[in-house]
């Protein structure tokens, strides 16, 4: 099964919005598209960054950096897939492009072909058992347990690449303003007269300068025009979203950031105050990435061999100290024990 990456999707806008918001309810959008918005980058680097700066200790192969790209692939593929490569004493994990797999229902039967880029070409590497892999699903579907399911397929991140899809369309149309004018007469002599050839001239020239026009208030030509209404006025073609594209957005951005584990007031331009940022990261943290190190922790150990390797949250709990200080004070003065008061603190974790 190879991971969703399609061609972009071109689609024009018109004037119609309403049947834009139906397309843009309706989802229909692909997945690698809802990945390329400014929210869902914005979200795998928040992962990233969590996840690399995790403490690491019962194995050197186990780096920041191969830690940030499994977070980044979490949110970017739904899933991190990587071949276990032994040279000697090292270990390597290589991240295939595209892979199929193969296989009954029951899992220990999966065999996977996978396709490896580098700078020279491609190579494909075939019927890849379960423990040559690294496998880190961010969810599992039962329709499809061998293939990983993240917080961007589903509808809403869908609905995001959409509003994007279309506001980038809707930046990249042409703009032009349309001035009208009179249209030209015809003289008794056969002579054509153009009463804004003159204009058309002046204005193409004017490169932002002033330009002096005659009135149409006392009619136009000879005389026999009506006067219209009022003077030229111009109108305006291009760039011109209606104005709850903006708000649609924000909104779905807020969901999308709920979807993969963040409390959105860390990804949004929103203000908060600085109790809440503290709060708002806290229960990243605890409900978030100290969960999914310990889904980490256990595949690497079991893949790699490597049953020392304790993966933690503790380098990013900074802004829980003082509050689980005050929890041990408390704790103590109820009669428990420091020890104790320190355990159920979390800080012999």
């Amino acid at each position: 099964m190879r991971w969703p990456w399609q061609k972009r999707e071109t689609r024009s806008l018109g004037n119609d919005y309403s049947a834009w918001l139906l397309d843009t309810a309706s989802g229909a959008v692909s997945p690698g598209k809802a990945a390329e918005t400014a929210a869902a980058l914005s979200c795998a680097q928040i992962w990233a960054s969590a996840l690399a700066a995790s403490a690491v200790e019962g194995d050197r192969a186990v780096t920041p950096d191969l830690l940030a790209r499994i977070g980044w692939r979490l949110i970017a593929r739904g899933q991190f897939v990587a071949r276990i490569v032994q040279h000697d004493d090292d270990v390597h994990l290589i991240e295939p492009s595209g892979f199929d797999v193969r296989g009954s229902p029951d899992p220990r039967t999966w065999r996977w072909d996978l396709e490896e880029s580098g700078p020279d070409g491609q190579h494909v590497f075939k019927n890849i058992t379960a423990d040559r892999l690294i496998r880190i699903p961010w969810a599992v579907s039962p329709a499809a347990p061998w293939s990983g399911y993240g917080p961007l397929s589903g509808s809403t991140a869908k609905a995001l690449g959409n509003i994007e899809t279309r506001l980038s369309e809707e930046a990249g149309s042409l703009s032009a303003l349309v001035l009208p004018t009179p249209a030209a007469t015809a003289k008794a002599d056969g002579q054509t007269v153009d009463p804004a050839a003159k204009l058309g001239a002046d204005l193409v020239s004017a490169k932002g300068k002033p330009i002096l026009v005659e009135t149409m208030a006392a009619g136009h030509g000879d005389g026999r025009m009506a006067a219209p209404h009022g003077d030229y006025v111009q109108r305006r073609i291009g760039w011109h979203p209606p104005d709850t594209i903006d708000a649609i957005r924000q909104h779905v951005e807020q969901s999308v950031y709920a979807a993969c584990g963040i409390p959105p007031s860390l990804g949004t331009s929103e203000v908060a105050s600085g109790q809440g940022m503290r709060e708002a990261f806290r229960r990243f943290v605890h409900g978030s990435v100290a969960p999914m190190l310990l889904r980490v922790q256990h595949e690497l150990r079991v893949k790699l061999n490597s049953p020392d390797l304790t993966l933690s949250a503790d380098p990013l709990r900074g802004e829980d100290y003082a509050g689980r200080a005050r929890a041990v004070a408390q704790f103590v003065a109820s009669g428990i024990a420091v020890d104790e008061a320190l355990r159920l603190a979390g800080f012999d974790e």
